[in-house]
């Protein structure tokens, strides 16, 4: 399975997130090296995605994953320029 970029920059803040709730109070300066590195991971993912996406067209780096099938419901995301933008 290869590594999602889009997906991955969008989630690892959160995942990180999670961690830093996990690390008790006392540890701050674990979480705030926690915070740091998810941030400089997360703009180092995106660098890639603003290298390789193109002006001329639509949504790129797309993904349409089926979630829960039953109901009709998809995981679906994209970007295009003024994302790109946001995600960097």
């Amino acid at each position: 399975m290869r590594l999602d970029l889009l997906v991955t920059t969008i989630f690892l803040p959160a995942i990180a997130g999670v961690g830093v709730l996990l690390i008790p109070s006392r540890h701050e300066k674990a979480y705030k090296y926690l915070g740091l590195l998810s941030s400089v991971l997360t703009f180092l993912l995106s660098l890639p995605i603003f290298i390789r996406f193109s002006s001329h067209y639509g949504f790129q780096f797309e993904r349409n994953i089926p979630w829960v099938q039953e109901l009709g419901i998809r995981f679906h995301i994209g970007i295009d320029g003024i994302s790109l933008l946001l995600v960097m």
